[in-house]
Parts: structure tokens; sequence; C-alpha cells
């Protein structure tokens, strides 16, 4: 994420002052890096995010 970031930041404001058909594939591709780490984030999170087996433990009368 903070490399797609920082990339994307070092790159847009280049491509501001200097247009040039890589720098606009550069930008595409640290942006698809952020998404990535975003969807990975969430996909390593996920078992605390939602709470396993808590239904389980609902039905047996255990309170929260």
């Amino acid at each position: 994420m903070t490399a797609g970031t920082l990339f994307r930041f070092i790159f847009e404001i280049l491509n501001s002052y200097i247009t040039v058909q890589s720098f606009d594939i550069i930008v595409t591709i640290s942006g698809t890096f952020q998404v990535l780490a975003i969807i990975l984030f969430f996909y390593s999170m996920w078992g605390r995010i939602r709470s396993v087996g808590s239904h389980i433990r609902e039905a047996k009368g255990e309170r929260f």
C-alpha cells in the first residue's frame, strides 16, 4: 500500500508537469497496487472482522 501510494503520488505530480505516456501507465499500475493491497488487507483480517462460531456460542446460551 505504501509503495503504491508513494509511486502514485510522485508520478501524478510528474505527470502534471511532463506529459509522458509511460507516466500514465505507472500511475495506473500503482493505483492497481493500492487496490490489491486493500483487498489483501481485508482478506488477511477477515477472520478477526467476522466472528467465527459466535452463532454457535449464542445458541448454547453464552452472552457477550
